[in-house]
């Protein structure tokens, strides 16, 4: 068949065939040696069954023709006639110290029987190249005896099926067999690498890279090379439409992306703005309740770990009831937007300024030990009191009293803690006549009132009420 008469389709084909085959023939000669060795060993394992159940029973055979006064080598010979009418038997040879005591087969059974049990004084197995008969093969078995009543050797000639032949059989048949086998398997893989696989990767060559002239695939008429021709065509125009999708698709991702992180980008600030709207007071703009309950730990615990220090400062605004009943709730707004600005501007970027609640004001100082902390809240409080000598028609003007409490010094172990100490320093400068700033010192500290300050301000009069105001 002419190189190139054939199509593609017809090519895989024929090489497929070829190739099934060739395993096919191959398989069935190594099934075939399989079942030889099986019947090789088979044959084995027959001949030591039947040389073991000879040579018990010779041995029961001379007990008895000893217990009747019969001599020993008379006796084997009757047995050995019995053997030799076997049906596996062929023949059979007892021979004791490379000599014969009895023999019955014939030739040249009995010769090769003789010349095995000679050479052979351990057990062994071998086929004759005697002819076949009536279906069968000839095989020898030594046996050594050790019975009881005899010691010597035992040789039986089998007569075993075809199936169980000598290696001559083997190598005529299976050798050859699995050689062409192997030999179609190799010529079908070649002609598949030739006629299928070269033409192929041409095609590849095409379709990886369209700029490539068609012609790689061979400049012939055949119908094989005229399919690919065809093929590597439809590959180029699929390499076009390929690079337009690709163009527009990598567009469409960019626009995706940009459009994906200017929506992430506005949902963060939106984040951003709602958390800040969250945690700010609206009328002062400072933190509030909420960010202190949230933070205040995680600060303190940074603190903590670092080795560092945090003082917490509380004021209240004194006589702030008194300003709003006066001069309206209006100017109270304004004084407490006042105090806020105050405060924001006597910290640093990381200090904290938080409105608590009503007239009561925190701040919130990582790393600042106390004495920092008591001169801050000092500087406020004088500030604000200069502003507020300015306010005419009021009396009391309005002041600022401050309590500190510290970290390491209290050694507080959350931020609510560390208020209610603060809190209580704080009382202790309204005590003290306001307008001042108390250390929290737990050496010297004195508790404040569980039942409250107001049940104590109405029973000491007029004046314990106006302090507290």
């Amino acid at each position: 068949m002419g190189r190139g008469k054939l199509s593609l389709k017809a090519t895989i084909r024929l090489t497929m065939m070829l190739v099934v085959w060739s395993v096919i023939l191959t398989a069935g000669a190594l099934f075939a040696a399989a079942r030889h060795q099986d019947g090789q060993s088979f044959a084995t394992e027959r001949a030591v069954t039947v040389a073991q159940l000879a040579a018990k029973e010779l041995d029961n055979h001379l007990q008895e023709g000893r217990t009747a006064g019969t001599d020993d080598d008379d006796a084997a010979a009757t047995w050995l006639e019995r053997v030799s009418r076997w049906p596996a038997v062929q023949g059979a040879a007892l021979m004791r110290d490379g000599q014969p005591v009895a023999v019955d087969a014939p030739e040249p059974l009995a010769t090769t029987l003789l010349a095995a049990g000679t050479k052979r004084q351990q057990r062994a197995f071998f086929w004759t190249k005697t002819p076949p008969v009536d279906g069968r093969h000839l095989a020898v078995w030594v046996e050594p005896i050790r019975a009881e009543s005899f010691e010597g050797t035992l040789v039986l000639g089998l007569r075993l099926s075809a199936r169980a032949s000598g290696s001559v059989i083997a190598w005529q048949y299976f050798v050859p067999m699995a050689m062409a086998g192997l030999v179609g398997v190799c010529i079908g893989m070649l002609w598949l690498s030739h006629e299928v696989v070269r033409p192929i990767e041409m095609l590849s060559k095409v379709g990886a890279d369209g700029s490539l002239p068609a012609e790689l695939l061979e400049p012939t008429s055949a119908s094989r090379y005229a399919e690919l021709a065809s093929l590597a065509q439809t590959l180029r125009c699929l390499h076009v439409n390929l690079d337009q999708w690709r163009s527009k698709a990598d567009q469409l991702e960019r626009t995706f992306d940009k459009r994906v992180q200017d929506e992430t980008r506005r949902i963060n600030l939106t984040l951003q703005r709602t958390q800040r709207e969250i945690w700010r007071d609206p009328l002062t703009g400072l933190y509030n309740r909420r960010m202190l309950e949230e933070n205040g730990d995680k600060l303190m615990a940074e603190q903590r770990r670092d080795g560092g220090d945090m003082s917490l400062v509380m004021f209240d605004v004194d006589h702030f009831k008194t300003l709003n009943d006066t001069l309206g709730h209006m100017a109270g707004d304004e004084m407490l937007q006042f105090v806020s600005q105050l405060l924001k501007q006597a910290i640093r970027r990381e200090d904290f300024a938080i409105r608590y609640g009503g007239d009561e004001f925190l701040l919130l100082l990582p790393g600042v030990p106390e004495t920092d902390a008591q001169q801050i809240a000092a500087r406020a409080v004088a500030l604000f009191g200069q502003h507020t000598k300015l306010l005419r028609d009021l009396d009391p003007k309005p002041t600022l009293s401050a309590g500190v409490a510290s970290m390491r010094r209290t050694r507080a172990g959350d931020v609510a803690t560390l208020m209610q100490l603060a809190d209580s320093a704080l009382y202790q400068a309204k005590r003290s006549g306001k307008n001042c700033v108390e250390l929290y010192d737990p050496a010297t500290a004195r508790p404040k009132p569980s039942a409250g300050p107001k049940q104590t301000l109405v029973s000491a009069g007029k004046r314990v009420i106006n302090a507290m105001f």
